[in-house]
């Protein structure tokens, strides 16, 4: 009884350098305040102790109003401390709420960054599997994309050498076949014209292939063998016919045949058909 409320030790007050030495400099606890110190009243009773002492023994009335000043100070002192404890306890509590809430709001946040990362890294894992799986497909798609292009370009090459190939071998076989016809000097005969015309200046004729040998063919040498008819040069049959009994024997539409154009004959002259009217 004889410390003041705010120099006692406590095990719950906080410590100088503890979690909150930095709170309890910015919000003090308030403490208790006498109206007398109680160092004075000790002080006070001490002197008027030895005052006594020396001056004579005290009065049991001064006794008394001694014990009951000292009474007095002594209730409204605890009444101070308890006062005190309270509003620390108080304070205590309230700063524990609000260190708690702090502490849950951390873990919250904590909690939140930890979802977020995994979160994150789950969506650029599925990200990186895509790129994976698109590159896949990219790489894949040009691969076969010139495989079709290496292909294409030997089978135009392979189709190239084919034409030219066949065109050479056409060419050989037309030279041949020139040359075998101007060696066996093929020519048409028994040229024979259709009796009736097929229309006004056309008729039909036929003729059979002479001089034609057995290496020839004989369809290729009436299809490549030219004939002149009324003056004007066929150089092929529109068709060719081969028969055991009249050989080989090509046909032609002839387009100036005058004997199968139409014409004014036994023209005569006669009256007008009115006077004056200048008709005949």
């Amino acid at each position: 009884m004889s410390s003041e409320p705010g120099q006692e030790s406590h095990p719950d007050s906080p410590r100088p350098n503890g979690r909150h030495s930095r709170r309890s400099r910015s919000r003090s606890v308030d403490k208790p305040h006498t109206r007398c110190p109680i160092w004075v009243t000790m002080l006070l009773l001490t002197l008027v102790g030895f005052v006594g002492f020396y001056t004579g023994q005290p009065s049991e009335s001064e006794h008394n109003h001694i014990r009951e000043r000292w009474e007095a100070e002594r209730q409204n002192h605890e009444i101070e401390v308890e006062k005190w404890h309270k509003d620390r306890d108080a304070r205590l509590a309230q700063e524990t709420g609000e260190i708690d809430r702090f502490k849950r709001e951390e873990h919250n946040l904590v909690v939140r960054k930890q979802e977020m990362i995994a979160d994150y890294t789950l969506k650029e894992e599925r990200w990186l599997q895509k790129m994976d799986s698109y590159q896949a497909k990219e790489k894949d798609i040009i691969r076969r994309q010139e495989e079709m292009e290496n292909l294409y370009h030997a089978k135009e090459q392979a189709w190239r050498q084919k034409i030219a190939s066949f065109e050479d071998e056409w060419q050989r076989m037309i030279d041949n076949e020139n040359r075998k016809r101007e060696r066996a000097r093929l020519y048409w005969d028994d040229i024979q014209g259709d009796e009736y015309c097929l229309a006004n200046g056309r008729k039909k004729y036929t003729a059979r292939l002479a001089n034609l040998t057995p290496s020839l063919d004989s369809m290729e040498a009436c299809k490549f063998t030219s004939i002149t008819l009324n003056g004007v040069t066929y150089d092929r049959p529109i068709s060719c016919e081969n028969t055991r009994s009249h050989g080989v024997r090509g046909h032609w539409i002839a387009d100036n045949e005058g004997i199968c154009a139409a014409y004014w004959e036994y023209v005569k002259i006669k009256e007008c058909t009115a006077p004056q009217s200048g008709y005949r």
